[in-house]
């Protein structure tokens, strides 16, 4: 192994290492979701999307169905064309072969949606920076697309939503700490994009 190569396995191993004890204090400092107490346990309802074949899924984390674009929460998916965006997540891993897994969580996602989630509270709807509605994807079994995904290595956990931070819910907090369950397990045995 060359001198460069170890170092950027050193930083790379460095990197991770401080983002893993990050969400991990977080997490076990109750505030992955940045409380605030006029919320009132924050999730009042959830509204339920069913899909029909108009719908158009335009990457492994995005779909848009009636002129309204929905993003899944808490994960994010390598992009389908060789950008430098996925380096910027951290991961240093090779940008051709994210393409071939954003690709396959395209499919992934396009073959087995069938459901949004989306959480409430009283009238708000989560949305991101880029005015996208946050919800949780379902298939058709009722299970978490997102969680499945990021445990065959095929997208990243991901938190970054402004609004959606707000929330306080138990089932939004074990969605999160499953995920992140999910990724380790995806790391450790290098599946989908960890084997890049």
């Amino acid at each position: 192994m060359s001198r460069k190569s170890k170092y950027y396995s050193l930083v790379s191993l460095l990197f991770y290492s401080s983002v893993v004890l990050l969400v991990l204090t977080i997490i076990f400092s109750n505030r992955i979701f940045l409380i605030d107490r006029n919320y009132n346990d924050s999730v009042d309802s959830y509204e339920l999307i069913l899909l029909d074949q108009t719908r158009r899924v335009i990457d492994g984390d995005t779909i848009e169905y009636k002129n309204i674009t929905y993003r899944e929460l808490f994960i994010d998916s390598p992009e389908k064309t060789t950008n430098q965006k996925d380096r910027w997540l951290g991961y240093n891993l090779d940008p051709n072969c994210m393409r071939i897994f954003g690709i396959r969580a395209y499919e992934y996602l396009n073959r087995t949606v069938y459901t949004i989630k989306i959480p409430k509270v009283g009238t708000t709807i989560p949305r991101d920076k880029y005015d996208r509605i946050l919800g949780i994807f379902l298939d058709s079994n009722m299970s978490i697309i997102g969680l499945n995904m990021v445990r065959e290595g095929l997208a990243f956990c991901f938190y970054r939503y402004d609004s959606i931070h707000r929330l306080e819910h138990p089932e939004l907090i074990r969605i999160a700490e499953e995920c992140l369950r999910n990724e380790n397990y995806a790391r450790a045995n290098r599946l989908g994009v960890w084997g890049c």
